[in-house]
């Protein structure tokens, strides 16, 4: 039994992967959308983000993982040691809370002039439209001076380690891998209280949670982070714990290992 889950476990390895190269041969392949789509601004210069990816996989973080340079991805990205980097990944569409990601950093930027935002994720196919409407509103709201868009990356692990807060105001979600990535990372995280969600972040112990789409709240959590460096240190170390402990793949097999023999001996 445990050799048939293990195979059911790198076949979806293969499926996953599968599905990432046609996305990204769709991709490749996809018309170009509007100028300003493809145009972000970067602490005041432009910077092109291209469509077409490289035929290698998308690197993920898991919970066993060494933890990237932190220092060396931020200078990277143009951050100093007294800025605090709070970052968002997903697709560019407003469902994972782009909007109030950002309507969120227009409330912050006001109070705290050391924040900074930082946007991973690009649209998916036939998405363009939606994802302008989200760049447009950095434009409107002029906050491409704290705000960095990168759109894809491949390199999301090492995205994480340039954060201080991850923030996941995602409307709907059945799981949200990502937070897993990010607790594995010993990122405090803010997220809305939706769904599969509720398996992964314990309010108040590794992170904190808000409605979906209410923006008030999210500004409300946002701002006690910020405030308090101890709670983020502690939210940091058990984010990190408990990803080891319930998210390990080698765990979740074990696990799904037991239900099933105990199923049988049930049967």
């Amino acid at each position: 039994l445990a050799a048939r889950l293990r195979h059911l476990h790198d076949r979806q390895d293969g499926v996953e992967q599968h599905d990432q190269d046609h996305a990204d041969q769709r991709a490749g392949v996809a018309a170009a959308p509007a100028e300003d789509m493809r145009a972000a601004k970067h602490h005041g210069g432009d910077r092109r983000q291209h469509r077409g990816r490289p035929a290698r996989p998308l690197r993920r973080t898991h919970p066993g993982d060494a933890v990237p340079d932190r220092a060396a991805q931020r200078r990277q990205l143009g951050y100093d040691d007294k800025q605090l980097v709070l970052g968002i990944i997903g697709r560019l569409q407003a469902s994972k809370g782009y909007i109030e990601f950002l309507e969120m950093a227009a409330a912050i930027r006001a109070e705290y002039p050391n924040v900074r935002f930082l946007m991973i994720g690009e649209a998916s196919r036939g998405e363009d439209d939606e994802a302008q409407k989200i760049l447009k509103k950095i434009e409107t709201a002029r906050l491409w001076d704290v705000v960095q868009w990168c759109g894809f990356r491949q390199d999301v692990p090492e995205m994480l380690s340039a954060m201080d807060i991850f923030i996941f105001p995602s409307h709907a979600e059945a799981f949200g891998l990502v937070l897993i990535e990010a607790m594995s990372m010993a990122k405090p995280v803010i997220s809305s209280n939706c769904d599969g969600v509720l398996d992964i972040v314990v309010d108040g112990e590794c992170g904190l949670l808000t409605p979906p789409k209410d923006v008030p709240a999210l500004i409300s959590a946002t701002k006690l982070l910020i405030n308090n460096e101890e709670l983020r240190t502690k939210f940091s170390q058990n984010a990190r714990q408990r990803a080891v402990k319930y998210f390990v793949d080698e765990k979740m097999i074990q696990k799904i290992r037991e239900l099933y023999v105990q199923a049988v001996k049930e049967f």
